[in-house]
């Protein structure tokens, strides 16, 4: 089986569908970074025989990813940090031919390789820029929707300059090899903090005749709804008055304060380890709104009988929960 094929039965495998002209284009661009490559220096020569699967396939393993959290890439900026040969960006380019792509590259002669390639398969809405991401932070902050990034450095050196470049409202930062430790260091926790980041999903997968897993963590901008910010305050005040304003029993006041202190406490156990368990970072979210709904539900069982207004713990709980499941979705 040649390497083509083993890339056409990979992405199989990955539920893409790539049409005959899309599969032609990416002939065309591995036919000339092969032809090129003694020239500009694009691809290590070992990987010459394993093109398709090591890099072409590699490029487009987010695709589905990208295609779920932006369904229209129209007017949709995709910027591609430090490009080198072309990947990811130009594979990406090639099937998503709404969006509009600018390739960083310093190299001269690689930015120019480029450029040349964007002409011979007539390639629109896409460009190059000489500059290095981080050069003039404050002249590109925010202006791309999705960056890419497969072979800059090392995760905690770029991940401030790259989320300082993607938009603030619903910016994605996709990074390509990402060490599954690193995500879960002080450094990296302290960098998303800061920058008001949360890895909204992690896409980890393995190429073709490679034993090593690939793991993209996707950055997005953290949307902490108000009531969620407030409601663990919120529902303390709420008991206390509960307690002031009703003849509570001592077991139903103690049975209460501690369902609160419990659940502050796992909440932020959760929130402080749940990168140790990334592969399963989605479904822990859900089962821990799930899990706060429940409390709720519990509390208002607890004190509903005794104070009336009691019902808005439940109301903007649900509230506050329809919200967090919108945000984890997206």
């Amino acid at each position: 089986m040649t390497n083509e094929n083993h890339f056409l039965k990979q992405i199989n495998d990955w539920d893409i569908e790539i049409s005959e002209n899309h599969l032609k284009l990416l002939g065309y661009y591995v036919t000339e970074v092969l032809d090129k490559n003694k020239k500009f220096n694009l691809i290590s020569n070992k990987d010459a025989n394993i093109i398709w699967t090591r890099h072409i396939a590699d490029s487009i393993a987010p695709l589905k990813k990208i295609k779920t959290l932006f369904p229209s890439l129209k007017n949709k900026l995709i910027a591609d940090a430090g490009s080198g040969a072309g990947l990811p960006g130009i594979p990406l380019k090639i099937l998503l031919e709404d969006a509009n792509f600018k390739l960083y590259e310093p190299n001269l002669k690689r930015r120019s390789f480029l450029i040349w390639l964007f002409s011979k398969l007539k390639l629109k809405k896409i460009e190059t820029s000489h500059k290095r991401i981080g050069e003039n932070p404050r002249s590109h902050k925010g202006e791309i929707d999705i960056l890419i990034e497969r072979a800059m450095g090392q995760l905690e050196n770029i991940l401030p300059q790259c989320l300082n470049m993607v938009k603030e409202e619903g910016g994605l930062f996709c990074a390509w090899h990402a060490n599954a430790e690193i995500l879960k260091s002080l450094k990296i926790k302290t960098i998303m903090k800061k920058m008001n980041t949360d890895v909204c999903d992690i896409h980890d997968y393995k190429l073709a005749g490679e034993k090593k897993e690939q793991i993209h963590p996707h950055f997005k901008e953290r949307k902490m709804h108000l009531l969620n910010t407030y409601f663990t305050p919120f529902a303390l005040i709420l008991t206390i008055f509960a307690i002031y304003f009703s003849a509570l029993d001592k077991q139903t006041i103690y049975g209460t304060f501690t369902i609160l202190a419990a659940t502050f406490a796992i909440n932020w156990w959760v929130s402080k380890n749940e990168y140790k368990f990334f592969k399963w970072i989605q479904k822990i979210r859900i089962l821990t709104v799930v899990f706060n709904l429940l409390i709720t539900a519990i509390i208002f069982y607890l004190l509903g009988s005794y104070w009336a207004p009691t019902w808005l713990l439940l109301y903007l709980r649900k509230v506050s929960v329809l919200k967090e499941l919108f945000v984890i979705r997206n």
